[in-house]
């Protein structure tokens, strides 16, 4: 029987968590589990952090240890232990699922990964006990990324550069599609495609 899965958006608010506490941007680049141990190791990347960032994850009761960090020009990356069991990163592994990415951003947890449909209920019902989320998914099919051929490419060029994707719109399709040497149809043909392979690439890559 084929089994059937789903692309996972997840945002939530995740009270008690140090991501309610910290307000920059981040993004967890990488993560290792140890449920035995009762923690998770992560290396998240801080935008526009300082050390007084560093004092504050020192004190948060979700954070075990912080095992160091390294300054950038306009970030910190920093490497720590975090409390498993309560966290969604504990959550997710639980239930198995293939992650994709994490950010932090605004006071919520975005999560984004693959889970089979017959999960969808028990993860959600998980959830309702952490804080208030909102959950959205599409079937996953993955694909190879589509290449954008020469015709799509010089038309989506084109567009952008006279502001076609522009609010309000820089230049009407028919105007466009005229310095392409094409008519209006053709226009929308190629840029609707372009469009398209370019959307499924970011979705499902």
């Amino acid at each position: 029987m084929k089994r059937k899965f789903k692309l996972v958006y997840l945002q939530i608010e995740h009270e008690g968590c140090w991501t309610r506490e910290v307000d920059v941007k981040s993004r967890t680049l990488q993560m290792w589990v140890y449920p035995q141990k009762g923690y998770l190791r992560t290396r998240v990347i801080f935008f526009k952090g300082n050390r007084d960032l560093i004092r504050s994850l020192k004190t948060n009761r979700n954070i075990l240890k912080v095992n160091g960090f390294f300054e950038l020009r306009n970030a910190i990356i920093v490497d720590m232990l975090n409390v498993y069991r309560g966290s969604v990163a504990g959550l997710l592994y639980d239930n198995e699922v293939m992650l994709i990415s994490n950010e932090q951003n605004d006071d919520k947890e975005r999560w984004k990964f693959v889970t089979e449909n017959s999960r969808i209920s028990q993860i959600k019902e998980s959830l309702y006990q952490m804080g208030d989320f909102v959950l959205n998914y599409v079937d996953y099919e993955p694909t190879i990324p589509g290449v954008l051929n020469d015709v799509e490419v010089s038309t989506l060029m084109i567009a952008f550069q006279n502001g076609y994707f522009s609010y309000p719109r820089g230049e009407k399709a028919e105007n466009i599609a005229r310095v392409l040497n094409m008519d209006k149809t053709t226009f929308l043909y190629h840029l609707r495609k372009a469009t398209k392979k370019i959307i499924e690439t970011y979705f499902y890559s």
